[in-house]
């Protein structure tokens, strides 16, 4: 499963992060973006997803925030029902992108 690393508070050069990347190019046409990530994160703050998902949306963008509720950094220390939690809501965001 893939983890978000976060280099810098998202918070602190939001005006940097969009207009280097993030909705720079992003449109209607861009790829749906699904953003995981634990409320308990103690590693990347839970609210720069929050800001990458505005951001996406913003720009038109078709994105999904799902929050695991409870859980730290979800590769790291999710427990096994959070990872099943996460599987059935990827699974259902999927199932929408490629069946429409």
């Amino acid at each position: 499963m893939f983890a978000p690393i976060a280099l810098f508070p998202v918070a602190s050069r939001l005006d940097q992060c969009v207009n280097s990347g993030v909705a720079l190019g992003c449109g209607r046409k861009t790829s749906p973006f699904f953003i995981a990530h634990g409320d308990n994160d103690r590693t990347v703050p839970h609210n720069q997803s929050e800001l990458l998902y505005a951001a996406l949306r913003r720009a038109g963008v078709a994105a999904t925030l799902y929050t695991v509720h409870g859980a730290d950094h979800v590769s790291l220390r999710a427990t096994p029902e959070q990872m099943r939690r996460l599987d059935v809501a990827t699974d259902a965001v999927l199932s929408g992108v490629l069946l429409g």
